[in-house]
């Protein structure tokens, strides 16, 4: 609901067709660029996508859990949660760099 929110009011972006580049217009247009508001909405995607990753393991760890009454290793989920966060904030910081070559 957040990158919901910050696509329609913050940020609006405004596709240039034929070429792959954009603008951002909206309430944060005042207040930030447009490279800064690309980089918060990949922060919010990617957050996104990182908490159904998650969800996706938890409902697949249960699953596993009735298979197996003895239970699965935590550190394999434990590895898996981590590098979905890692994800999130390499996504982001990345693109956040890239403004500055």
């Amino acid at each position: 609901m957040l990158s919901d929110l910050h696509i329609s009011i913050v940020a609006q972006p405004i596709g240039f067709f034929p070429i792959p580049a954009g603008c951002g217009y909206g309430i944060g247009h005042y207040l930030f660029s447009s490279h800064t508001m690309f980089t918060i909405f990949s922060f919010l995607l990617s957050g996104q996508i990182e908490v159904l990753t998650i969800c996706f393991f938890r409902k697949h760890k249960a699953i596993m859990n009735l298979a197996n009454p003895l239970g699965s290793s935590n550190a394999v989920y434990l590895c898996i949660y981590a590098m979905c966060v890692l994800y999130t904030c390499v996504m982001a910081t990345s693109i956040f760099i890239s403004a500055e070559t």
